[in-house]
């Protein structure tokens, strides 16, 4: 997961893609893309910008409303920029799911977009080749396969499709695979532009590393490209949401593809950077499992996938300086008024318990409490850092541990969300940041359908994937979207939580067993 040079001695490159942000519309850094399309551009590898411009987060209003996801004046300020780039660089422009949904409407408003921003007139030099694709399906279509018995749903959570569905749908769309992408770039190989109507958000990167790969020649069902198509999907996967798989999250990213399907991911931002486990962790966002990826024609198996980390080429400035000692800290708040009267006491009790936890200790320590919030009485509630200063870090930790131990799963894991997985299901998603505390916890037996099903408050039956993910250090569980007891679609009537982004506290809440708490002890986790 670093930049293109650093398979200087491995495979050839392909092409470089740069993807400035996750969805068209919600803006990108210009002179960050602008600095990175010039280094690529350099290398004379293909190189092409691809970015999303689709999503069902927040339902399908759009489809119903023909509204789009963003303002009109958001998707010519970006395509402003972008066509602008692909002017500067000699670069092409492909994106998919055009204006959020990807109706034909959509399409059409977009290419008028491109069409006055190509006629500006500092523009006037500018001729882009600019190819359309529809995704549009016509009723009576829908119809007469539904009849012959040849649609069915998307998933476990998809209620069947009806004749009045269809009758009541404003529109249709197909969402399409990378094959249309392929056979658009095949017939105008000179393209500048290509506005896609709704797509699997990985598929103009398929269809671009594939169109540029050796063994698509041979045309697409040779062995060749069976072999590098998962490499392919895989990265389309990836960089469809931007930087979102490195740390800290960020908007842009770009893939180096090489021509045996591999691939390094690097983050626009300097600030950022791609760890195996961040994106391994990726395959869980937004996704019933982590392992099994399904799209249009089938599904990608990751189960194989192997993640390094790669040189990413930083110098760094070296300083050091000697210890005086070695702190651990914690912090909590409180909101107990009878508490808050009482906390000079209660802090005084939990240093003396402390040191009576360390008698036999040789090493000189201290443990004080920093108190934020009760300045300006009455104070409603008081937030607290425990400081341990000690000789050494394991007694440090020992006295943070001894004042406070985590006693639930939300002190524990390092991300604990959730997140709509498509219209009809939310998944849920708990990661660790230590090997040692995710080994604990899976040996536990705390995370198990059974478990996950009461704190989530459905049926055991009703859990569609329920598991553990070794590369991310993560445990994950899919229910389906559950309003007044029955099944319903994100965005439906009384939603309050279209991006299922709050559905997580039950298994926040879920209480650590003793044993785990032994354990914690033994690591000395605070």
């Amino acid at each position: 997961m670093s930049d293109g040079n650093s398979h200087h001695n491995g495979p050839s490159p392909l092409c470089h893609i740069v993807t400035p942000v996750g969805m068209l519309g919600f803006g990108f850094d210009e002179l960050q893309t602008a600095d990175m399309l010039a280094k690529l551009v350099a290398t004379n590898i293909p190189t092409a910008i691809i970015l999303d411009s689709g999503s069902t987060d927040s339902g399908p209003s759009k489809l119903a409303l023909g509204s789009m996801s963003c303002p009109r004046e958001a998707y010519t300020r970006d395509l402003t920029k972008l066509l602008g780039l692909v002017d500067t660089f000699h670069v092409p422009l492909i994106f998919s799911s055009a204006g959020g949904d990807g109706s034909d409407d959509h399409v059409k408003e977009i290419l008028q977009v491109i069409e006055e921003i190509a006629e500006q007139e500092k523009n006037e030099h500018c001729r882009f080749k600019t190819v359309a694709i529809f995704s549009g399906i016509e009723k009576t279509l829908v119809r007469d396969r539904l009849r012959a018995g040849a649609i069915t749903g998307c998933g476990p959570c998809v209620p069947p499709l009806t004749e009045e569905d269809i009758d009541s749908a404003r529109t249709i769309v197909g969402q399409m695979g990378p094959e249309p992408f392929i056979d658009a770039m095949t017939a105008h190989p000179d393209f500048d532009v290509i506005v896609g109507g709704r797509a699997y958000d990985p598929a103009p990167y398929i269809a671009y590393a594939s169109f540029l790969s050796i063994g698509l020649k041979d045309g697409v069902n040779s062995a060749p490209v069976e072999a590098l198509l998962g490499g392919f999907s895989h990265m389309g996967k990836i960089m469809e949401c931007g930087g979102i798989c490195a740390e800290p999250k960020s908007h842009g990213a770009v893939a180096s593809v090489y021509q045996d399907g591999t691939f390094d991911i690097t983050p626009l931002s300097l600030e950022a950077r791609c760890t195996p486990v961040s994106v391994a962790a990726h395959t869980l966002y937004e996704k019933s499992r982590p392992d099994l990826l399904h799209g249009p024609g089938g599904y990608l198996d990751v189960t194989s996938a192997t993640y390094e980390q790669l040189g990413d080429g930083r110098t760094v400035r070296l300083e050091g300086a000697t210890t005086i000692g070695y702190r651990s800290m914690f912090m909590g708040s409180v909101r107990d008024p009878i508490l808050i009267d009482q906390l000079d006491t209660l802090l005084e009790r939990v240093k003396a318990y402390v040191a009576a936890q360390h008698r036999d200790h040789s090493g000189c320590w201290e443990l004080e409490f920093h108190v934020y919030g009760r300045q300006v009485p009455p104070s409603s509630e008081i937030f607290l850092i425990g400081e341990a200063l000690a000789s050494s870090q394991q007694l440090a930790t020992s006295l943070a541990c001894t004042a406070r131990i985590a006693t639930t799963l939300g002190h524990l894991a390092s991300v604990l969300r959730s997140k709509n997985a498509g219209p009809y299901e939310i998944t849920f998603d708990i990661m660790f940041d230590s090997e040692s505390v995710y080994n604990l916890i899976r040996k536990s037996g705390l995370l198990s359908p059974k478990t996950a099903a009461d704190a989530l408050k459905v049926p055991q039956d009703d859990i569609i994937w329920c598991g553990f993910f070794n590369p991310a250090r993560a445990f994950k569980v899919t229910i389906p979207r559950v309003r007044a007891g029955k099944k319903v679609a994100a965005g439906s009537f009384m939603e309050d939580d279209a991006h299922g982004s709050q559905q997580h506290v039950g298994l926040v809440n879920l209480e650590l067993s003793t044993t785990i708490l032994e354990g914690l002890g033994k690591l000395e986790v605070v």
